[in-house]
C-alpha cells in the first residue's frame, strides 16, 4: 500500500501556498494541449484518460471546504493527525481501506520497566478512543470498521519486565465497528517456557483446549471472519483465503 503521511496529504489537497500551487494553472494549460493534440488523433481509451484526469482535478478543487479545513489544521504526522486525515478521507469517499500506525510499544526487546510500552498503551488506546469520537461526529460510526492485526505475539511472562521478546506462539487483534459483538474471542495458556494462544471455540468464542479453530489456523479464521464482516461472499471468502474457519461468535 502506498503510504501518504499526513502532512503530504495537507499539502496534496490543501493548496497551501508555494510553489506547488503556483504550478496549478501550468498544469491546466497542459492538460488543456492535450487535449487538444489528443481531439482529433487519439483514440477513445486515449481520451477517455485525459478527461479521467480533468475530471479528477476538477474534483479534487471542489472538495467540501469543511473537509479541507480539517485537513489545514494538522501540524504534523503523529498517530492523532493520522486519525483526522483518516476521517476526513473517508468523508470524502476517497477510497474504502484507510492504513493508520498506532504505536503500542514496538520493537521493544530492551524496554526497562516496560516503559515505553507503559506510555504508548495509554496513548495508543487515547488514540483510538479519539478515532471513535471523530467517526460518532462524523456520523459514521454505523459505515466504518477499524481492524488491527498485529505481526507476532511478544513474551508475556513475568521474566519480560525490561522488554520483550518475539512469540511465536501468540498475538492480539483488535475489531471495533457495527458488525462485530463485544467481547474477548479465544485466551491464553501456558506454551513452551511462556504463553500462547488457545484454540477457539467457533460457535461460542471461547478459548481452550477443546476449540475447533486451532491456534496455528487462527490467521486464517482472523482472515474469513473480517472478509465476512464486510459483506464478501462466501465463495470469494473460501477463493482467497482456503484454510481455516470463520468464526460466527464474533459477528452481530
Amino acid at each position: 500500500m502506498p503510504i501518504i503521511p499526513a502532512l503530504a496529504l495537507k499539502a496534496t489537497l490543501t493548496n497551501p501556498t508555494g510553489a506547488l500551487t503556483k504550478l496549478q494553472p501550468l498544469r491546466d494549460q497542459t492538460l488543456a494541449q492535450l487535449y487538444d493534440l489528443y481531439k482529433n488523433g487519439a483514440t477513445t481509451a486515449q481520451r477517455a484518460y485525459i478527461d479521467a484526469l480533468v475530471t479528477s482535478q476538477a474534483q479534487v478543487r471542489n472538495i467540501s471546504q469543511s473537509l479541507l479545513s480539517a485537513l489545514s489544521s494538522i501540524k504534523d504526522n503523529s498517530a492523532a493527525s493520522q486519525m483526522l486525515a483518516a476521517v476526513t478521507l473517508i468523508q470524502m469517499n476517497v477510497t474504502p481501506v484507510v492504513a493508520v500506525h498506532v504505536p503500542f510499544g514496538g520493537d521493544n526487546h530492551r524496554d526497562i520497566g516496560l516503559a515505553t510500552e507503559t506510555a504508548q498503551t495509554v496513548s495508543g488506546v487515547a488514540t483510538l478512543a479519539s478515532l471513535m469520537q471523530q467517526l460518532s461526529a462524523a456520523g459514521l460510526s454505523d459505515q466504518v470498521s477499524f481492524m488491527s492485526l498485529n505481526v507476532f505475539g511478544r513474551t508475556i511472562g513475568p521474566s519480560t519486565t525490561d522488554g520483550r521478546q518475539h512469540n511465536p506462539n501468540h498475538q492480539v487483534s483488535i475489531v471495533i465497528g457495527k458488525p462485530f459483538r463485544g467481547g474477548v474471542v479465544g485466551g491464553v495458556a501456558p506454551v513452551q517456557t511462556d504463553y500462547g494462544a488457545t484454540a477457539i471455540d467457533s460457535k461460542t468464542g471461547q478459548g481452550g483446549a477443546s476449540g475447533d479453530v486451532h491456534a496455528v489456523d487462527t490467521l486464517a479464521a482472523f482472515g474469513r471472519t473480517m472478509l465476512a464482516a464486510v459483506g464478501v461472499d462466501a465463495a470469494s471468502i473460501a477463493s482467497d483465503i482456503p484454510m481455516g474457519t470463520a468464526i460466527p461468535a464474533v459477528l452481530a
